[in-house]
């Protein structure tokens, strides 16, 4: 697997760092005087806001700078850079996973997929098969989209590429298509099964309800095997994956966060908001088309240069 947080990215891969350049650039504009006072405050605080921090987020962050630098440093910009960095990186921490994912060898454990349409979701399965299966997994997928007529045409597809099985089913229960997956997943001592659902928005409350069933009946087929729940988003969402994320979790207990599209993010502010998401780490995301395009989520690379400190 590509590691596309290093800074020697190709041309295709630059716009992140681009829009994180230009983030910093304009914090650092802020510091620009070698002063820090009331004014440098409410600079940082727009500069957070235009990059899509949001109002909330950006009024913590600077109130907790405010608290951290003494009055004695107020003339001292680069104590205060040190500590917004600090704050910064706390927040990017709180988004790498507090535990790694459970995987053994003969023991079924399986991923739920979810998400809203055109989020990346069965490209990012395929990445996920190629990464899994790399790292030593038997690998298979189960096509629960079933609603999607070229869905299951796709995952073939995905299933082909990385040489892993695909359980489908002309059955249009998506319920059902997943249980037998289990159920033959077992049989095969597969090590991780990959479930690709039909991308759906969280409005949809029929749609909703079909991913409660089928949450219900992949935790009753698996008993105590772990059975992890994923929202694929796009990076480009912003503020409005919020939203996406609590209507989810309202159908679901969503335990991981994958990111698309992290290669062409042009709101970075926006990952500094979903620090305030409580047990919602984001485990990988997307850098590129590639099958290879899947990155760990690296929050001290990204602080990094979001701040302009070096490694």
């Amino acid at each position: 697997m590509n590691n596309k947080f290093d800074n020697n990215t190709s041309e295709k891969n630059q716009p992140i760092w681009e829009n994180l350049k230009k983030l910093k650039k304009q914090l650092l504009t802020a510091f620009s005087d070698n002063k820090f006072d009331n004014e440098t405050l409410i600079e940082l605080e727009d500069v957070l806001i235009m990059a899509d921090t949001g109002p909330k987020t950006a009024k913590e962050i600077i109130s907790n700078l405010s608290e951290q630098v003494s009055e004695d440093s107020y003339e001292n910009s680069k104590s205060a850079r040190l500590h917004l960095a600090n704050i910064i990186n706390q927040r990017l921490n709180k988004l790498c996973p507090n535990e790694p994912i459970s995987i053994k060898k003969n023991q079924l454990t399986v991923f739920l997929l979810v998400g809203v349409n055109g989020s990346g979701k069965t490209t990012t399965i395929g990445k996920l098969a190629h990464h899994f299966k790399n790292n030593g997994s038997k690998v298979a997928l189960a096509a629960c989209d079933t609603f999607r007529a070229a869905a299951k045409d796709q995952l073939n597809i995905w299933g082909e590429e990385n040489g892993v099985t695909v359980f489908s089913s002309e059955c249009s229960d998506p319920s059902s298509v997943a249980f037998e997956a289990v159920t033959n997943s077992i049989e095969q001592n597969i090590d991780i099964l990959l479930v690709d659902t039909a991308g759906r928005l969280p409005s949809k409350k029929n749609l909703i309800e079909e991913l409660k069933k089928l949450n219900r009946v992949l935790t009753k087929a698996l008993s105590e095997s772990p059975l992890y729940k994923w929202i694929i988003l796009d990076s480009n969402t912003g503020q409005n994956a919020l939203n996406q994320i609590s209507q989810f979790r309202e159908a679901l207990d969503i335990n991981g966060l994958i990111l698309t599209k992290f290669d062409g993010i042009n709101k970075a502010g926006f990952l500094l908001t979903l620090s305030d998401l409580d047990n919602l780490p984001v485990m990988f995301v997307g850098t590129g088309e590639s099958i290879e395009d899947l990155s760990v989520f690296d929050a001290k690379k990204v602080g990094n240069n979001i701040l302009g400190i070096a490694d």
